[in-house]
């Protein structure tokens, strides 16, 4: 019948009718939502961050998750094929070149991987801190897990003690992240900071890399604490602190000379720094006195010579 042709009445039954239809139909549905990958993956690290924390608390340990880098997938080689046939498929589909055969290739692939029983996992490249009694670790780790969220295994890629107040620096190095401000990348000076250390922690043994990246840590916070990374401010505050230590006890200070050494081929060889500060002593007279700081390139303490 031709709607056109609907006489009113027939038009408010047919109408009804079909609303009648759809409310029958819609109340025998439930919607279930698709997922996004971002959620996916939010749920996936959720899931992760849950189960570390009961498996360690329940050895003991007090769990604190650092950050996550970026995820990863492992797939069989069967996945890879597929991927890259819908690659090719996509290229064709721009350029306006005819995809059958490539389409028949899909179906044939996707067959093969229905059939793979080689399972996919999920690689969360994850830095968390554990404390026991006294000891505070910070962990640089892999963690594989599987399509239902369960880890598979965990390939601990570097493990550190350090303090507490130095733990969110060492997630901020591991994924390259701003130190100086909040929830940001690494800017171009902080940039050159990392692979300026970087270099050096490369060269180091397993024993020496720990009080190496510590050192790093503090004067990450030290550059956090001061909103800087001008190497002039940086030497005065770590002279002071090597001369002071924590207490600070000055009353005048002046440093009357910051100077650079290089060797033959340019290369920065150590900083020296001719400082003056007044204190008060024991009898609560006011002393003056004078030092000189040899810092190397990484700011660390050479030598303090009284002078």
């Amino acid at each position: 019948m031709d709607y056109k042709k609907f006489t009113y009445r027939q038009k408010i039954k047919f109408i009804f009718s079909f609303l009648i239809l759809t409310q029958i139909s819609c109340e025998s549905l439930t919607y279930v939502p698709i997922k996004t990958p971002l959620e996916k993956d939010k749920e996936r690290k959720i899931e992760l961050m849950q189960e570390l924390k009961n498996d360690f608390e329940s050895n003991g340990f007090k769990y604190k998750p650092l950050g996550f880098g970026e995820s990863d997938v492992l797939k069989p080689n069967s996945h890879f094929v597929l991927d890259s046939l819908y690659e090719i498929k996509y290229k064709n589909d721009l350029n306006g070149i005819n995809s059958k055969a490539i389409d028949e290739q899909i179906q044939i692939q996707k067959n093969i991987i229905y059939s793979d029983t080689t399972p996919i996992y999920f690689i969360e490249n994850h830095v968390f801190s554990l404390e026991k009694e006294k000891n505070f670790e910070c962990l640089h780790s892999e963690i594989f897990l599987d399509a239902n969220n369960k880890i598979y295994a965990i390939k601990i890629l570097e493990s550190i003690s350090t303090e507490h107040r130095l733990s969110e620096f060492y997630a901020s190095y591991k994924f390259r992240k701003s130190f100086i401000y909040s929830n940001a990348l690494a800017d171009l000076a902080e940039i050159e900071f990392y692979n300026f250390y970087q270099q050096k922690i490369d060269q180091l043994t397993l024993k020496e890399k720990e009080n190496f990246i510590n050192f790093m840590l503090s004067v990450m916070r030290t550059a956090k604490i001061i909103s800087s990374l001008d190497k002039k401010v940086l030497i005065k505050e770590f002279v002071r602190h090597f001369v002071q230590g924590q207490t600070k006890n000055y009353l005048e200070e002046k440093f009357n000379k910051m100077e650079e050494f290089y060797d033959e081929k340019n290369n920065l060889l150590y900083y020296l720094v001719d400082y003056q500060y007044s204190k008060r002593n024991e009898e609560k007279l006011t002393e003056i006195l004078n030092v000189q700081v040899y810092l190397n390139p990484y700011l660390q303490l050479i030598e303090i010579i009284p002078l």
